[in-house]
């Protein structure tokens, strides 16, 4: 009777697991939980139309190296309570607050062409169609030693309103109001970087190309050699007639 109330259970556990195994596999898969396109739409007319409160975080200073590329971040979101190092990892986070933007966003990072090359020149543009917050980032490379500035704009790309109410054309964007926002570089120059980096002083101080100052210096450097091999040979003509 022991035995027989044994394989009982032992039965119905294993009906119990197949049928649970069967109806894992059958259950639907969990789906993230996404807001319709129409409501990202009206979300985003919304903020052509009237705007809204985005806080803008970039670096307040940075430290870099001459002849090394380097990160430079920056970031906006509309959220108003999330900390600041949580949207841009940074040693030296600056943050303005109450900057008022449009559903489409470009920024551009610019300074003098003597002090950085920076890969992107361009305006970059960022939506806020689907989220709150939207990165930048640009690969600079320091020139010249000394404290500099990066400068970041920042411009909104505002919708026009025809009279029925209706979203009509894009303004121009050159029209559009730009905020900007200054980080200071201090830039080491390693002794193996410092002729390099003299040239470029020199095409800073003068301001001409870099490469004519190389060029330049290539030719007096020539002279010169050529001007010492002729006062050699001529002293020897000379020792030889003697």
């Amino acid at each position: 009777m022991a035995c027989t109330t044994i394989l009982g259970i032992t039965a119905l556990l294993v009906v119990g697991c197949a049928g649970a195994e069967d109806g894992g596999e059958d259950a639907p898969a969990l789906q993230p939980d996404y807001a319709g396109l129409p409501q990202y739409e009206r979300r985003c007319e919304q903020l052509d139309l009237r705007g809204g409160l985005a806080r803008v975080f970039y670096e307040a200073s940075s430290e870099m190296e001459r002849g090394n590329s380097d990160l430079v971040r920056a970031s906006l979101t509309l959220n108003q309570s999330v900390p600041a190092d949580e949207v841009l990892h940074s040693p030296d986070v600056a943050e303005e607050e109450a900057v008022v933007v449009s559903c489409r966003i470009q920024a551009r990072l610019t300074a003098s062409e003597y002090e950085f090359e920076i890969d992107e020149t361009d305006w970059v543009e960022r939506s806020l169609l689907t989220n709150d917050t939207v990165h930048w980032s640009w690969n600079v490379t320091p020139k010249l030693g000394g404290t500099h500035s990066l400068v970041l704009n920042v411009r909104p790309i505002m919708t026009t309103q025809e009279a029925d109410g209706t979203a009509g054309l894009l303004a121009s964007a050159q029209s559009s109001n730009v905020q900007q926002y200054e980080t200071d570089v201090h830039v080491k120059v390693p002794w193996n970087e410092r002729p390099t980096e003299f040239m470029t002083r020199l095409a800073s101080t003068f301001e001409v190309a870099e490469g004519l100052v190389v060029a330049l210096t290539g030719l007096i450097v020539a002279l010169g050699a050529l001007l010492a091999a002729l006062g050699i040979k001529k002293r020897r003509d000379q020792r030889a007639a003697a």
